[in-house]
This record gives C-alpha cells, sequence and structure tokens, in this order.
C-alpha cells in the first residue's frame, strides 16, 4: 500500500531511529544504576568497617571467629529449626530460578560421584551453555543430570497437561496411549491437586511394589483406575523431541535433549554424552555459517554489550574494594561490650528454653494437635477415618502390619481408602516403623506406667488393660466429632466395606456368627470391626461402656459389649444399633466364606500370631487367584493354622 502523505515520508528516518534511541536510553539506565550502587555499597562498606574493629576486640579469643548461629545448630543437632531454615532457603531459590509467567523450574539432582571434575554436573551445564537457545534457561535450574538440553524443550510440551513424562526406547506415535514405556528422566509436571495427588499415589505405591524403582512403579501405576478417577491428564513425549540411549538413532535437527540412560557406568556414560556434544558442536557451527549476516552482526552486537556491563560490575567491585580499605585504616573508639559469660549467650531464647524444658505436660498439648492434624488430613469429607491399633508385635518386618497393608493394595476398590487410614501406635518402637513405612497417618498413644510393646492373646496378659484403652480412645475421637470404622489390624480388606454399611444408624458392628438379622440383639457382637457415627448417642453410649468395666471386672470389652447391647439405659439414650452381616465381613470362626462377597476377612478365632499370618496369607493368595489371575472357581480355603491352635487350647483345658 503506497502512502499518499508527504508527513509519512519525513517520520521513516524518526522510525529507523527508534530502535537506536531505546538501546541508548536503556545503557544510559543502567549506567545510573552502577552509579547508585557504587555509592551505596561505599557507604554501607564504609559503615560496617567502622564497627568492626571494636566489636571484635572485645570477643573471647576462643569464639571470636565461630559465628553463634553455626554453633547454636551444632548443639541443637537436628531440630524443626533446621527444617525451617531450609524451608525458607527452598522457598527463596524457587522464587529467584522460577519463570514468572508460570512458576516453572527446571529440578536436576546429584550426589558426589556426579559433582566429580569433567563428571557429569560439568557435561550438563556445558549442554545449556552450547545449545541452541537454551543457556538462557540455567537461570531457572535449581531432569536427571545425565541430560544434555541441545534446544529449548518447552515449545514441545503441552502446559494445559498435568503430566507429561518422556520414553524408553521409543514411542509409539500416541502422545496419550499408555502402552508407552515412561521414563522418569525427563518429565513436565503441573502444580495443581491432580499432581499433588498423583505424587501422594506414586509415593504410597512403593510399598505396593517393594523392591522396585520409581520409574518400574510409574509403568505400574499409570493405567490405575485411581489415576483414572483423579482425571489426571498424562502425556508422553516424542523421543523424536527428548531422545534417549536406548534408541537406534536420532534425528539432530529435532532433538532438543539428549538422555545418557541405558548405560552402565558413570565413565561409559560420560564418553558417550561428551561424543553427543563434539557432534553437536560440529552440526551447529555448520549450520551457525550458513545464517545471514544481520543475524551474527546482532550477535556481535549483543555480546560486546554483555562485554560493557562484565566491565562496568569489575570496576564497581573494584571502586568497592578502594573505599574499604581506607575505612579499615580508621581507628573509631571502642564501645563497650558486655562479656559473654556462657556459651549459651549465643542460643536463641526460644531454642535455650527448649533445651531446659523437661518435656512433660507439652507432650500432651504437642500430642493433641498431632492428632487434630492427622484427623483433619485422613478424614473424608463426612468426617469419617479408618481406625486401627497395633504394637510393637503387629510392626515386625513380615508381620500383621504388612498384610493389613497388603490387603488394600490389592483388594477391589481398597487401595484408595489408604488416605483414610490412622495407626494408633501403642508403644514407640511401632511408632518409629509405622512413620517409616506409612508417614503422616501414625499416631503414638501413650500410656504412663503400662507396656503394650509385646504379643497379647486374647485374655491373656495386659490384653484386658490394651483393649479398654482402645475403647477410651475411639470415645475421644466421638467428641472431636469424628465417626471412625474401627478395624483390627488383623483383617484383610479385600472390596470396599462402607456400601454394606446400614445408613442412618448410630453403631454397627460385626458378628462371630450372623442370625439373619441385623437389629437382633442376639447376634454375638465382634468389637474388631464397628463403624460409629460421632452424636450426643454414641458419646453417651462409649462412656457407659468404658464405666460398665467396672461393673463386670475380669471380662474384655467384647464380652461387655455383649452383656450391655440389651440394656435400658441403651434404649433410654435413642441408640441405634445394628449387626454386620458376616457375608460381607467374614472371620475365620465361620465354616466357609463366599469368595464373590466378602468385603473383609478377620484373622480372630486364632492362637498365636504366627498361625494367623499364615491364614491371613493364604487368604490373600486365594484372593489374587480369584481377582488378579481371574479363576472364579476358588473358594477360600480353610484356616487350618488357627483351627488347630483353637483346638489345642480346649484340649489342655480339658487335660
Amino acid at each position: 500500500m503506497v502512502n499518499s502523505g508527504g508527513g509519512g515520508l519525513e517520520s521513516q528516518p524518526l522510525k529507523r531511529m527508534l530502535p537506536q534511541l531505546q538501546t541508548m536510553w536503556t545503557e544510559f539506565k543502567w549506567i545510573v544504576t552502577l552509579f547508585v550502587l557504587t555509592v551505596f555499597m561505599s557507604l554501607v562498606l564504609y559503615h560496617s568497617g567502622s564497627l568492626a574493629q571494636p566489636m571484635l576486640s572485645q570477643v573471647p579469643n576462643s569464639l571470636a571467629f565461630v559465628q553463634p548461629p553455626i554453633e547454636a545448630k551444632h548443639e541443637m543437632s537436628y531440630t524443626d529449626t533446621i527444617d525451617a531454615e531450609d524451608r525458607r532457603n527452598l522457598a527463596r531459590i524457587l522464587e529467584e530460578a522460577s519463570m514468572n509467567d508460570t512458576k516453572t523450574v527446571i529440578v536436576t539432582l546429584m550426589n558426589q560421584a556426579w559433582a566429580e571434575p569433567n563428571s557429569t554436573f560439568d557435561l550438563f551445564l556445558e549442554g545449556f551453555r552450547i545449545g541452541d537457545g537454551t543457556e538462557r534457561l540455567l537461570r531457572h535450574v535449581v531432569v536427571d543430570m545425565d541430560t544434555l538440553w541441545l534446544r529449548d524443550p518447552f515449545p514441545r510440551l503441552d502446559m494445559d497437561v498435568d503430566f507429561q513424562v518422556a520414553c524408553d526406547f521409543f514411542f509409539n506415535g500416541n502422545f496419550t496411549d499408555r502402552h508407552n514405556a515412561a521414563n522418569g528422566g525427563f518429565k513436565m509436571v503441573m502444580a495443581n491437586q491432580r499432581t499433588i495427588d498423583f505424587y501422594n499415589y506414586w509415593y504410597e505405591s512403593r510399598l505396593r511394589f517393594r523392591g522396585r524403582n520409581e520409574q518400574d512403579v510409574l509403568n505400574w501405576i499409570k493405567g490405575d483406575q485411581y489415576v483414572k478417577k483423579l482425571e489426571l491428564t498424562m502425556r508422553f513425549i516424542d523421543t523424536t523431541n527428548v531422545g534417549n540411549f536406548c534408541q537406534r538413532n536420532w534425528d539432530i535437527t529435532k532433538v532438543c535433549v539428549m538422555h545418557g540412560n541405558c548405560c552402565i557406568g558413570l565413565g561409559n556414560k560420560i564418553r558417550d554424552l561428551r561424543q553427543v556434544i563434539e557432534d553437536w558442536k560440529n552440526y551447529f557451527k555448520i549450520a551457525a555459517s550458513s545464517r545471514p549476516m544481520k543475524q551474527t552482526s546482532l550477535q556481535l552486537q549483543a555480546k560486546c554489550r554483555e562485554l560493557k556491563w562484565v566491565v562496568s560490575l569489575f570496576v564497581l567491585t573494584f571502586l568497592s574494594l578502594v573505599v574499604y580499605h581506607f575505612t579499615s585504616l580508621v581507628q573509631p573508639q571502642p564501645l563497650p561490650l558486655p562479656q559473654i559469660s556462657s556459651f549459651y549467650s549465643f542460643v536463641p531464647p526460644l531454642i535455650a528454653a527448649k533445651q531446659n524444658s523437661n518435656n512433660t505436660d507439652n507432650f500432651e498439648t504437642q500430642d493433641g494437635k498431632n492428632l487434630e492434624r492427622i484427623l483433619r488430613e485422613a478424614s473424608t469429607a463426612e468426617k469419617t477415618v479408618i481406625v486401627t491399633m497395633m504394637n510393637q508385635a503387629y510392626a515386625d518386618l513380615n508381620s500383621t502390619f504388612d498384610v493389613f497393608l497388603e490387603g488394600f493394595f490389592v483388594g477391589n476398590g481398597t487401595e484408595k481408602l489408604l488416605r483414610h487410614v490412622l495407626v494408633v501406635c501403642l508403644d514407640e518402637k511401632s511408632y518409629s516403623h509405622c512413620v517409616e513405612v506409612f508417614p503422616n497417618r501414625c499416631f503414638l498413644l501413650r500410656t504412663t506406667g503400662t507396656d503394650f510393646s509385646g504379643e497379647r492373646l486374647f485374655m491373656v496378659g495386659g490384653y484386658h488393660e490394651m483393649m479398654w484403652r482402645q475403647t477410651e480412645f475411639l470415645g475421644s475421637l466421638l467428641k472431636l466429632g469424628y465417626n471412625f470404622l474401627y478395624t483390627d489390624m488383623d483383617t484383610v480388606w479385600l472390596r470396599d466395606p462402607f456400601p454394606r454399611l446400614i445408613p442412618d444408624v448410630d453403631f454397627q458392628i460385626a458378628c462371630d456368627r450372623f442370625n439373619g438379622n441385623s437389629s437382633d440383639i442376639r447376634n454375638y457382637a465382634n468389637g474388631g470391626f464397628k463403624f460409629v457415627v460421632a452424636n450426643h448417642r454414641t458419646i453417651e453410649f462409649y462412656k457407659y461402656w468404658y464405666e460398665s468395666r467396672l461393673r463386670y471386672p475380669g471380662n474384655n470389652v467384647q464380652d461387655v459389649i455383649n452383656k450391655i447391647k440389651g440394656n435400658q439405659y441403651l434404649t433410654k439414650i435413642g441408640l441405634k444399633m445394628r449387626f454386620i452381616d458376616t457375608t460381607h465381613v467374614g472371620n475365620f470362626c465361620q465354616q466357609n466364606w463366599n469368595i464373590t462377597k466378602v468385603c473383609v476377612m478377620h484373622g480372630n478365632c486364632c492362637i498365636g500370631q504366627d498361625n494367623k499370618l499364615k491364614d491371613l496369607r493364604q487368604v490373600l493368595e486365594d484372593w489374587n487367584t480369584y481377582y488378579i489371575i481371574g479363576n472364579r472357581t476358588i473358594e477360600f480355603r480353610q484356616p487350618m493354622n488357627c483351627w488347630r491352635s483353637q483346638r489345642r487350647r480346649y484340649s489342655k483345658k480339658l487335660g
């Protein structure tokens, strides 16, 4: 289009000069900024130099060159203070490294072997520096380190997808096909509730696939129903853009990142990654020589500007050092400073208070806060939690706790329930083990003067005290407003039992044997599985149940409830009680079970933990054959180890 006005022709020189004027204005702003910084730093250094001499002259020699915070940390060992400091440091790094528009950071990990000179870390950084448009990304690095970034991969990623991961060996051409083998060494993850839940599920799945690495576990769970239920959008990245050493060939004109996987030995990996760098340099040199002269000129101009700023910063540093040198020659009058009488003068007051605390009353307050936090995190929207209890005997390796968790992992629709489980530990050792295996869901229930750590046989030793402590604790949950489904740890969850519970009932409990009528109090209650709704009726009932131990001394919790379940007081408070069909919540007291309907199997009517474990593992084996392998003709085998233990007990009594 031709402009017929003369004003447009006169303005063309001004338009050509506009970029130059903008550049000059930018440089002028930088010069002013450097001048201001020089003056400011000079004043700061002068001030610090004038204060340094008197302070150093008054500090005792033994502590003069030790920074108090560091010494305090040595004395404190590993406390929450250091954790808080680490969190603040991480928050600062993330804020500085993240991209302003998307809050995205590039993350990598390394250990000492990868940090050696001329090792993986050097190659990793070199890839950014020689890549095409990748050097600017270094400011956002806080990706497996055995990768080379040759081009910016972000334009190849879909920013509307929750979770994107590279592939091993090959990409089958379908970004959404979960048959692609995921490679955890390169992934892009958006921060939202779906990815948070997914990462929690991924981490907890390590218990389900023991001995597997995180990449194997990811490939096992990527198609799980739970992941689909989260509505997590997952995509697989084309190996054309993110290549790896598992492939046979690569397109150097398209590769953005090269991953040095499928390689054994750090020396072999480094040699082959260096070979990739050499090939890239040769390619990029040839490609650069064919670019227009104008682009080369622009690059030279940019380099010149960078050189000017480097020189300016050098001059700024030199001037600051000169100012500091002259200020150090000033000898001001010493200021009065109190003598340091002990090392603990350096310890912050709050920390010193913690050191002097005897940790008595504060423990109960802290435990209460910890319990409230776990209940808040574990409960459903209706404020319902699944509660179980264990002591050291149940927490040993390959013991009851492992079988309990395994049932949730292999059950039909039960794994999602694990997030709502609260494990109440009755001793320190079981709590330590629980925190390692099932973090953030373990609560230590302290009992002064009583040791609940050993195996407690039914009706033997401290069994009564342990069960009454359990009842007292469950009553406190009701007072806090939480419904609970209590399950003994010697249970295996094969299906979700909640749909089988009766709505609008205050208290539901399992039976050793069920007579077909859920409201008939002649059913013999089994306290190892019960669902209780929090309201004033159940609070009164639990209080009445706990106090009834004095009315029936020597009776266990289960015996007492079977004695009081028909009392007029329960009718007076309006408690609605129902008994759960053994078809859905089975137990070892029964003679047979319907594998197509059982939700929970309880390993009761058994003496000795070894016998119980053998028969519970047999239940899991039969379930795997039925549900996992698909043999629909199988039934549960009889728990012969437990039954024989019962017969031996009765034989001894008769003898």
